[in-house]
């Protein structure tokens, strides 16, 4: 029915992970202005910083437009940076970096 692949049990002796050491810090700034008594602006930015795989800004911006007591709409743009795991990481697999 569904393809399963069998790996074999996970034991308590199982190596899942060898002993790492990684350092990852993140900060985040965020403003939001109301422009007119039904739209709302949101600017951010965060700043990944990984001893590894270096540092990255990802910017947020969002508009927020009341259209009436029970509609909005929101447009929305922002992008991401996911550190690896550090299974994948360590184990031979490709890496994004960005």
């Amino acid at each position: 029915m569904f393809p399963v692949t069998y790996y074999g049990a996970l034991l308590p002796t199982t190596v899942v992970q060898t002993e790492s050491s990684r350092n990852i810090l993140a900060q985040y700034l965020q403003l939001q202005h109301n422009f007119t008594p039904d739209g709302q602006l949101t600017l951010g930015l965060r700043h990944d910083d990984d001893n590894q795989l270096g540092s990255r800004v990802s910017p947020r911006l969002a508009w927020v437009q009341a259209l009436n007591e029970n509609h909005t709409v929101k447009l929305l743009y922002g992008e991401a940076f996911r550190v690896p795991i550090s299974f994948g990481w360590e184990s031979g697999q490709p890496v994004p970096t960005h």
